[in-house]
């Protein structure tokens, strides 16, 4: 950790640049892999068609990773954000039934796989990682008043 401060600080790319960048590169790493799992399967089992199966993880995930980013900076804590996304996922992706708990429901982010939310959630992570992104500049020229 102090060795990539280290680089931070000798950067001359502004915060929000390198963010962004980390940004891009986890989540097309993640995209790439995502991506080569649909193919896979879309080419050995028959039954399933490549376009709509990407549609089905496309939004959920790009909503996921845009929260996580958020979190990351309003928390100042990459690993809880990230566990956070992951705990969302991995309840939403818990089979429940009928009876199950209210609060377990909503716990399950049931809009998160409605195919009619998936503009909403393009647009949401889209705002958390703008927002974001206006929070590290504001935190970025706070620190150079103090400096």
């Amino acid at each position: 950790v102090r060795m990539m401060l280290e680089i931070e600080e000798t950067t001359l790319a502004s915060a929000r640049l390198l963010l962004l960048a980390r940004l891009t590169l986890v989540y097309g790493f993640n995209l790439v892999l995502a991506l080569i799992g649909s193919i896979i399967l879309a080419v050995f089992d028959t039954d399933i068609s490549l376009l709509p199966l990407i549609a089905t993880w496309l939004a959920p995930m790009t909503f996921l990773s845009g929260l996580a980013f958020f979190l990351s900076i309003v928390l100042n804590d990459t690993l809880a954000a990230s566990i956070f996304s992951l705990f969302l996922w991995i309840v939403h992706n818990i089979p429940r039934d009928e009876n199950s708990n209210f609060v377990w429901y909503l716990l399950s982010l049931p809009g998160l796989s409605d195919p009619s939310n998936r503009p909403f959630l393009m647009f949401t992570a889209a705002l958390l990682i703008l927002v974001a992104l206006w929070i590290v500049g504001i935190k970025e020229r706070n620190l150079g008043h103090i400096a």
